[in-house]
């Protein structure tokens, strides 16, 4: 499986001289620190990581199958200024977790992953009845995972869902190509 990461440059600096990187956890941001614990223990639960700590990040499809590789113009990558890297990389489909990138919103702001707009608003009227609770919710989180989930109408098309990817690890030998670049 052909994947991006985009890192600050130090990163890049590190898996060059160590030969291998994992993630620490100390730069992500706070507010979402449950979220990241959650997909740190899927990606235990599906062998991904050995232990629990955080994955790094990567893109499998930035903008759907016909632009998969990330768009460094865009301009929320990293802070504007910062120094980064985009580093493709390949590793066997068993040592990544794909979600769906849009559904993993839900995850981080503590939302029902809802199949349709129809079941978004049952969703919400049993939240606002005190009917829906904290176990459900993080139940349908699963559908995450599934990356032909959901109606089209409201994930979107099939072929244009953006993909994430996270690893345990990225090794040197695993890297493709490196292109720096300095954050919009």
């Amino acid at each position: 499986m052909r994947l991006w990461t985009i890192q600050p440059v130090l990163f890049w600096r590190v898996l060059e001289r160590d030969g291998v990187i994992v993630a620490d956890g100390r730069r992500g941001d706070r507010g979402f620190r449950k979220a990241y614990q959650w997909m740190s223990w899927q990606c235990q639960r599906r062998g991904v990581l050995r232990r629990a700590r955080f994955p790094i990040w990567a893109w499998h499809s930035w903008d759907g199958a016909d632009r998969r590789r990330p768009d460094l113009r865009a301009g929320w990558h990293l802070p504007p200024g910062t120094a980064g890297v985009r580093i493709e990389f390949e590793v066997e489909d068993s040592a990544a977790v794909s979600s769906l990138f849009d559904a993993w919103h839900c995850v981080l702001n503590g939302w029902f992953v809802a199949r349709d707009e129809h079941e978004a608003r049952l969703a919400e009227e049993r939240l606002v009845a005190e009917r829906l609770g904290c176990g459900e919710i993080r139940e349908s989180w699963e559908r995450i995972f599934d990356l032909s989930f959901g109606s089209e109408a409201m994930w979107g098309q099939r072929d244009r869902r953006s993909v994430q990817a996270c690893v345990g690890d990225i090794r040197s030998d695993w890297v493709r190509d490196v292109t720096e670049f300095v954050a919009r």
